[in-house]
């Protein structure tokens, strides 16, 4: 695939008969063989502007969001509005009265971990991971010297 996009002509076969020559000087091998953008400008020429710049299709597309939307903001039958609390009836002053809830005071906002934490629990971890690996590592060095395993291998270990 690569090599047919560095080496060989492109397929044009889908473009128009009368974009063809400004496409292919654009897709030249050759890269000093392509065109500026300022030759560009010039072989198109005066390009008039348009009251509709995008394709028929996005303009479809954005009146039908348009239109879906304004229906959802006009239609206020759907809205939901909560009724208002029922009247109190006549003898509601005989009911016994009810303690009213005393006023909780807000949550205090949510400490953030700072830089020093964060680098203190690092340390902390690499310090039980250093210490277990030299822990691990003087074992394997006792038994690799009571077994008789080669000079060379012991030096090797790190001390």
């Amino acid at each position: 695939m690569l090599y047919n996009v560095a080496h060989s002509a492109p397929d044009l076969d889908g473009v128009p008969r009368a974009l063809r020559p400004f496409i292919e000087s654009c897709l030249a091998k050759d890269l000093a063989a392509r065109p500026t953008p300022e030759q560009l400008l010039t072989l198109l020429g005066r390009v008039a502007p348009a009251d509709r710049p995008w394709p028929p299709a996005v303009h479809r597309t954005i009146a039908a969001q348009r239109a879906g939307i304004d229906r959802l903001l006009g239609d206020t039958d759907r809205t939901l509005v909560p009724e208002p609390a029922p009247a109190a009836p006549a003898d509601a002053g005989t009911a016994e009265p009810r303690p009213t809830p005393s006023p909780t005071r807000p949550l205090p906002p949510p400490r953030r971990r700072t830089g020093k934490t964060i680098a203190l629990v690092s340390a902390c971890a690499l310090a039980v991971a250093g210490i277990g690996y030299g822990v691990y590592a003087l074992k394997y060095k006792e038994k690799a010297a009571d077994k008789g395993i080669a000079r060379a291998a012991i030096a090797a270990m790190p001390r």
